[in-house]
This record gives structure tokens, sequence and C-alpha cells, in this order.
């Protein structure tokens, strides 16, 4: 033992017999501005994410966040898994 009490050896042994798997998320992120971010049933159409500010929200904190979206400081964005994008694309 070396260290912080660190026992080299075990953590040789560990690792050596650890197995590490990895998969690829199915699920993007659309930003204002990509193609999918607008939806539409046919009649209206609507961004799929927004931001909301309550009635109740001081006058103060609202003058913050409209400063913040206008210079890009926070934004909307939405998540869609890959299935539903093929989906969306399909029916267009």
């Amino acid at each position: 033992m070396i260290g912080y009490g660190i026992d080299l050896e075990f953590l040789k042994c560990y690792t050596d017999s650890m197995n590490i798997t990895s998969s690829k998320s199915t699920i993007k992120t659309i930003k204002q501005g990509d193609p999918n971010f607008i939806i539409t049933d046919g009649f209206f159409q609507s961004h799929r994410a927004s931001i909301n500010i309550s009635q109740n929200c001081p006058e103060k904190y609202k003058d913050i966040i409209v400063e913040c979206l206008r210079k890009g400081w926070v934004s909307p964005i939405a998540h869609i898994t890959e299935r539903e994008m093929i989906i969306t694309g399909l029916l267009k």
C-alpha cells in the first residue's frame, strides 16, 4: 500500500478484469433555429420548447431573464429521440 491507502495490486487486478460497455444515446437536442424546432398540426405552428415566466415573477427578474434571452446566455432547447425524429420526418 502506498499514498492514501490505495492497494495498487488490488486496483490492477480489479481494472484488468473490468469490462466497460458504452452505448450511443438516441436522444437528440434541438435548438431554436433548427428545422425541427417548430412543430405544426396543419393549422397551428408552435415551438417544441419555450420559457414560461410566471405572472408572479418579480419585474426585475423578468427583465434579467429577457436580457439573458436577448444576449443568448439562456435559450430554449428541446430533446427528442431519434425514433421521434424519424417518425416526424416521415409524416412531413
